[in-house]
């Protein structure tokens, strides 16, 4: 014969606001999110630094040319034909203030017939370094924009961070202290329950003496039922605290302390009821400087600054200082005999005969030294377009300005509110205290009237209602009080700290 099992009780979990907190910080997806913003800006540097890297770039030709001549000594068909081999190899790239550069390095191996060339073949090297300076866009170029431009964009996306970090964090402690409240107005219903059993209990006593009649037993009977669904709407209640709590701290994080999502979350701290003591416009002040709406939209004022700035130098024509210097030699193979003093005709002059190697190796003897500056300039037939491109920027620049302006006075009726908020809570805690002091006062009167006869049991049962609604309004002010506490560390900006943690 099988027996029926008990049903299990389900586990508790005991939280803290600061293990919430830490949940918080370590599993909300939405937090989560922002930082996977914050590290796709951080690729975006490395992104646009790759238009900094060198580049290194190579090249090779040969060619071959027939070419025609009248003058007869040198081919008496009137025709001969040369052959060359160029190469040429480079290292290029930009630098973060504007400046470009280009090392390169060329070689060529020509080959000619004509008896005039007393060297054939002939091996040149060139070896330069060219550098180009903007002038009238100062140290501006679109990849020095790009640049500058993803850095501050790391800095917003950081702002941000910490934006959805106090959002996520004021939604759990208003969620903590909910089920709180909620785990105490159980407690209070059950606590009505109990007084409406004992009522009755006593009521049924006093109908069997017949000192009062069954429409009085018929009143506590029905004030039971009433409590009952009382109680369990207040077990529904939790339940709804709960998953509000959850959807706030519970993430797929396997890192993070795991959540049993079959557990009670029972929280265990106490409420504390702290006064904010200092001045509205000492907290103004200091929201100015702390709260991470004003962080983000200053990151984003100095974003669109250097878009802005980038634009304004586009607009403008192009000119470019280009210095080049470098060194060069040639050598060949001779083909008549080394040249005399006086020279004979036709004869090859010693410095420059020598092999292919020997070529490279002139290179660095700086025999042949060259210097180049010259001027480049762009000037656009129009640039209307370029013009209102900057203008644009601009105008987006001035709305952000305008934004912050609006941010800092939204904040600041922020932290007004939120402090006359915490004292009016304040104040309604401190009466709804008395209020509850006074309705068990009169509970108490109601009870010894019964007992002498004098109440009927509907006094005693309203009365109790009046307790359990005074005690409510006190569990309620509390939370309130709590809560508005946190909400004004909220406008101030420093939210993270009042709960004890860092965010990253």
């Amino acid at each position: 014969m099988s027996h029926a099992q008990p049903a299990r009780e389900a586990p508790v979990q005991k939280l803290t606001t600061l293990e919430c907190a830490r949940l918080v910080l370590s599993s909300n997806v939405q937090l989560r999110l922002r930082r996977v913003d914050v590290e796709q800006a951080q690729r975006l540097i490395l992104t646009e630094r790759a238009a900094f890297f060198p580049t290194l770039g190579a090249d090779l030709a040969v060619r071959r040319d027939r070419n025609a001549t009248p003058a007869g000594y040198i081919s008496l068909s009137g025709l001969f034909t040369t052959s060359n081999l160029v190469a040429n190899a480079s290292l290029a790239g930009a630098l973060p203030f504007g400046m470009s550069y280009q090392l390169s390095a060329s070689s060529e191996v020509f080959w000619t017939p004509i008896d005039s060339a007393t060297i054939s073949p002939q091996y040149q090297n060139t070896l330069q370094l060219q550098l180009t300076q903007p002038l009238l866009q100062g140290n501006w170029s679109a990849a020095t924009a790009k640049l500058r431009a993803s850095r501050v964009d790391v800095r917003v996306s950081l702002a941000r961070v910490r934006l959805e970090a106090s959002k996520q964090l004021i939604q759990m402690v208003r969620a903590y202290w909910t089920l709180v409240a909620r785990r105490q107005e159980r407690e209070i219903a059950e606590k009505s329950l109990e007084l409406a059993r004992a009522q009755l209990k006593a009521t049924r006593l006093r109908v069997r003496a017949g000192n009062l009649s069954r429409l009085d037993l018929t009143e506590a009977q029905a004030a039971i039922a009433t409590r009952l669904q009382e109680l369990a709407q207040a077990q529904q209640n939790i339940v709804d605290a709960e998953s509000g709590l959850l959807l706030v701290i519970y993430g797929p994080n396997r890192t993070a302390r795991r959540l049993d999502l079959s557990a009670k979350i029972v929280p265990v701290d106490k409420p504390e009821f702290t006064i904010e003591r200092r001045p509205l416009a000492e907290l103004i002040a200091l929201s100015a400087r702390q709260r991470p709406e004003i962080h983000v939209v200053d990151e984003q004022i100095h974003s669109q600054r250097v878009t802005s700035d980038a634009a304004s130098v586009a607009a403008l024509p192009k000119l470019d200082m280009k210095v080049v210097a470098g060194m060069a030699a040639l050598t060949g193979d001779a083909r008549y005999a080394t040249c005399t003093d006086p020279p004979t005709t036709p004869c090859t002059p010693g410095a420059v005969v020598g092999s292919y190697g020997t070529a490279w190796k002139n290179i660095f003897t700086f025999a042949q030294p060259f210097v180049q500056v010259g001027l480049a300039l762009q000037l656009p037939l129009t640039s209307d377009a370029r013009r209102a491109e900057a203008d644009k920027q601009l105008i987006a620049l001035r709305r952000l300005r305008l934004e912050r302006r609006g941010v800092r006075a939204s904040v600041a009726v922020e932290v007004r509110t939120a402090l006359l908020k915490m004292k009016r809570t304040n104040a309604r805690r401190q009466a709804a205290k008395k209020g509850l002091e006074l309705a068990r006062t009169n509970l108490v009167a109601q009870q010894k009237k019964f007992k002498g006869g004098i109440a009927t049991s509907f006094d005693v049962l309203r009365v109790q209602l009046d307790v359990a609604r005074a005690h409510r309004n006190l569990v309620q002010a509390r939370k309130d009080m709590v809560v508005a506490r946190a909400e004004l560390a909220y406008a101030v900006g420093n939210l993270p700290a009042y709960l004890g943690i860092e965010v990253r």
